[in-house]
């Protein structure tokens, strides 16, 4: 079984053949073609998905987008860096959704602005920490490293 990673490397080179470069553009006819080799494949059982999904084929696209862009075996060899790092944090947290929203109205460096951006960042800065948490088994470290933990 592959990883989504090798699956679309193979699915991609293989579609190209000799004529496949790392680097190349890919014409929505090319992606689409992809897309229904990589959801074959998947049927057959080839690689998994690790999560359940509503909708394979956006997902595939997804996947297809995303390693085309970050695997250096096909995207020219240029290290993927996020455009916005971090800018996702807290979706999932409404009060940091309608603080958002709120900030929206306001003048930037306004005092209400700062305030509501303040608060915003304080609660991101949380989220991220307590993603961060690892559970640690004390009773499975060696002796000497259980003192450091907290």
């Amino acid at each position: 079984m592959f990883t989504q990673k090798e699956a679309v490397f193979n699915t991609v080179t293989s579609f190209y053949g000799p004529k496949f470069k790392n680097g190349m553009s890919h014409t929505k006819e090319d992606k689409s073609q992809i897309v229904d080799s990589l959801i074959e494949s998947f049927e057959k059982k080839e690689w998994e998905i690790k999560s359940e999904q509503d909708n394979l084929r956006s997902y595939v696209i997804g996947l297809l987008n995303n390693h085309l862009r970050k695997d250096t075996r096909m995207n020219g060899g240029d290290k993927y860096e996020a455009k916005n790092p971090g800018s996702r944090a807290g979706q999932g947290d409404p009060q940091i959704k309608e603080a958002r929203k709120l900030l929206k109205t306001f003048e930037e460096g306004s005092e209400q602005y700062n305030k509501i951006q303040a608060v915003i960042t304080a609660k991101v800065d949380a989220a991220k920490a307590e993603k961060q948490k690892t559970e640690i088994d004390v009773e499975s470290l060696p002796e000497e490293l259980r003192g450091l933990v907290g």
